[in-house]
C-alpha cells in the first residue's frame, strides 16, 4: 500500500525544500493513501475541478463521479501499489508514468488489476493538482 502521509507531511515537505518531482512522487502516495483509507476529502483536494479518470476498462469519469463512486462504494481500494517509474516535468506540469497493481471491489465484486499509468499533475498556486489519470491492463 501507498506509504501513509498526511497534508501536514507534504507542506512540511515543500517546505523542506524538496524537488519538484519530490512533491509530485508525495502527491501520488497521498492519492493512492486516500484511495485506500477512504478519505475521499483528501482525493478530492488533490484533484483539479477538471480532472478526468480513464479506467482500464475505457470508462471514463470526472472528478465529481469518481468521487462520488467511491463514496458510494461502487468503486472500494483495499490495497494500491504503484510505482512512479518515471515522472517528465515541463514548468509547471508533471507527467508519471508507471504501474499500479491494486485489490479492489466494483459493485461488491473483488478485484486484482496490474495496469500501466499515465497521471497528468498541474502546479497552481503552489499545490500540485491532479489533471488527468490513465491505466491500461497489462495482459497476462
Amino acid at each position: 500500500m501507498a506509504a501513509g502521509l498526511s497534508a501536514g507531511a507534504a507542506q512540511e515537505a515543500v517546505q523542506a525544500g524538496v524537488s519538484a518531482e519530490q512533491e509530485v512522487r508525495l502527491a501520488e502516495q497521498l492519492r493512492f493513501t486516500a484511495l485506500v483509507n477512504g478519505d475521499f476529502d483528501a482525493f478530492d483536494e488533490l484533484c483539479d475541478d477538471r480532472f478526468i479518470y480513464t479506467h482500464s476498462t475505457g470508462h471514463r469519469d470526472g472528478k465529481s463521479s469518481f468521487s462520488a463512486a467511491c463514496r458510494n462504494g461502487l468503486i472500494r481500494y483495499h490495497r494500491i501499489d504503484a510505482t512512479a517509474e518515471q515522472i517528465a516535468l515541463t514548468g509547471d506540469c508533471a507527467v508519471v508514468t508507471g504501474t499500479m497493481e491494486a485489490d479492489l471491489s466494483v459493485s461488491g465484486i473483488p478485484r486484482t488489476v496490474l495496469n500501466l499509468s499515465t497521471s497528468v499533475w498541474v502546479r497552481e498556486t503552489g499545490a500540485w493538482k491532479l489533471l488527468a489519470s490513465q491505466l491500461t491492463a497489462i495482459q497476462a
